[in-house]
């Protein structure tokens, strides 16, 4: 996932959406029917991007505040898990991020609501990231949160422990409406294994389901889609290094591969460089080449803690003149963009 300053209670619970995983201690309250114990965290923190981007698009400020509220009860080996993240958006505007119940043990458990499930494409710190024409695949069609007009999607995730070391996540999503799918979302089977070891983190997964052709609401139909990514992670000296490859097709619609590379250090730069390719899925059809590249460096905010801000900027071009729909390009064949990200955590509890 894109590295962002989280303070050690969110770290905690983000362990949750492994299989089984840890959970940092907290207060725990038993009641006098024997009740098993709940421990409880929450957090609260300010992020504000302020942009400047080419196209006519020119100065833009976003953020918003976000208050995450988890708790988790054990009962021997077995445990149940919640979260609840909700914005207050600079726009005047409300949302939920994340909404989630969790369910299992140290071997197996299931998760179901709204949450995101394992990347297979993570970008480090991803402060400014924008892509030009088509933009590209990138293997998360069907990792979660879905939201907004993609709201009626039922999503559920198992996770297996293995072996040591070795994790399965299988994720479904699904609809009744192609309608229901937002763009760069799907519904169907999202497995994914990931291994670590000797400080190496491995993930292989595929996407196998449908997406919405983009047609008009009401008349948008399902076309089949297929992809499939590998992930490569190692703390290298002060920082991490990601090396990912996604390829996918929409039937009818869309081909697409890319191969990217980052580096993140905390409190220190972060880069980004991505080849990607993407042609019509029509015999005779031109192939169209997507370089991007992000910079960008994290400093911490007069000393104090659990501040911190982040300038970076990215570039974008596309060899095409006509774009495909879905895959998060701009449709410009530049995008060059220089942001300030502010973050601040202000309470923990």
């Amino acid at each position: 996932m894109p590295y962002r300053p989280f303070p050690r209670a969110l770290l905690a619970a983000t362990s949750l959406l492994t299989a089984g995983g840890g959970y940092c201690q907290s207060p725990s309250w038993s009641s006098s029917d024997g009740a098993p114990p709940v421990a409880f965290r929450g957090d609260a923190n300010v992020e504000i991007d302020t942009t400047r981007q080419n196209n006519g698009v020119g100065g833009t400020q976003g953020g918003r505040v976000e208050l995450n509220l988890m708790g988790r009860t054990t009962l021997g080996d077995a445990f149940l898990a919640g979260k609840a993240t909700f914005l207050a958006k600079k726009d005047g505007g409300t949302a939920t991020d994340d909404m989630w119940v969790q369910a299992g043990n140290a071997k197996f458990d299931f998760k179901l609501g709204r949450f995101e499930a394992v990347d297979l494409f993570p970008q480090g710190r991803d402060t400014v990231l924008n892509r030009a024409g088509s933009g590209v695949y990138r293997a998360n069609f069907i990792r979660g949160r879905f939201g907004g007009s993609a709201g009626n999607v039922v999503h559920v995730a198992g996770h297996a422990l293995l072996a040591e070391g070795l994790n399965l996540e299988l994720g479904l999503a699904d609809t009744g409406k192609a309608d229901n799918l937002a763009a760069g979302q799907a519904e169907g089977l999202r497995p994914v294994l990931s291994y670590s070891a000797n400080g190496w983190l491995f993930k292989a997964g595929a996407e196998i389901g449908r997406m919405s052709d983009g047609g008009a609401a009401g008349n948008a139909r399902f076309v089949d889609l297929r992809g499939a990514a590998l992930s490569l992670s190692k703390a290298v000296g002060p920082g991490n290094l990601n090396v990912n490859l996604a390829g996918g097709r929409a039937e009818g619609l869309w081909k697409s591969s890319v191969l990217a590379a980052n580096y993140t250090v905390p409190l220190g730069p972060w880069v980004h460089v991505e080849l990607g390719r993407v042609k019509a899925d029509a015999p005779g059809s031109a192939s169209e080449t997507v370089r991007t590249v992000g910079v960008g460096w994290q400093f911490s905010l007069f000393g104090i803690k659990n501040a911190y801000v982040t300038p970076a900027l990215s570039y974008s071009s596309s060899s095409a003149d006509s774009y495909l729909p879905a895959l998060g390009g701009s449709a410009k064949p530049s995008e060059r963009a220089v942001r300030v990200r502010l973050n601040y955590t202000f309470a923990a509890f």
